[in-house]
């Protein structure tokens, strides 16, 4: 809730200066856009649990996505190439 004077009570119940809340996210955001994760992010601000921060903050991690994607894709074009089968190492192969 934002008050008349721009002050916002916070979760807790506690008067906040409004411009807190834009100073938290200018912080926020350089750790994350400088790939902090979620659990050094959420210390920082001072967040209980990570999902608290990725609630409030998952339009910042956007790009995570994209390597996140890639991996994966990598994988299982490695696994492709090589036959390479969970358990059994090369297809037809004996167990790793």
């Amino acid at each position: 809730m934002v008050r008349p004077s721009g002050n916002v009570i916070s979760d807790s119940g506690a008067t906040v200066p409004g411009w807190w809340y834009r100073v938290a996210s200018e912080i926020t955001s350089a750790l994350i856009y400088g790939g902090v994760n979620v659990k050094h992010v959420q210390l920082a601000m001072g967040h209980v649990i990570p999902t608290v921060t990725l609630n409030t903050y998952l339009e910042y991690w956007p790009d995570a996505v994209v390597p996140t994607r890639s991996l994966v894709d990598d994988a299982l074009l490695y696994r492709i190439c090589t036959g390479w089968v969970p358990g059994r190492g090369q297809a037809g192969g004996t167990a790793e």
